[in-house]
């Protein structure tokens, strides 16, 4: 089974997806998220990485994104930059069997 680092294709350390977790709603795809994450390592399949990756953007991310006339061109602009780096991470899994 094939283990990649983290920081390599998802574009973000453990420490920036767990806050993002918090973000979001007490789920069981939540806790789940942040047992992987709590793992010692930085390596995972590529499956716990697609999982994983769908935390990439905040809950505060996607509400400036959709609502950005409510919010500063500084939070507007991470937003956005943190958008991008979620595109990337898509693009960087796509490359990776499944």
């Amino acid at each position: 089974m094939l283990r990649v680092h983290i920081e390599n294709v998802l574009e973000t350390s453990k420490v920036s997806l767990k806050r993002k977790i918090h973000t979001w709603f007490d789920s069981d795809e939540a806790t789940k998220a942040e047992e992987l994450l709590a793992r010692r390592g930085n390596h995972y399949t590529v499956e716990e990485l697609v999982f994983l990756h769908g935390f990439q953007l905040s809950g505060h991310d996607v509400c400036v994104l959709d609502n950005q006339e409510d919010y500063t061109a500084l939070e507007i602009y991470n937003a956005e930059q943190a958008q991008l780096r979620y595109d990337a991470a898509d693009e960087n899994l796509k490359s990776y069997p499944q």
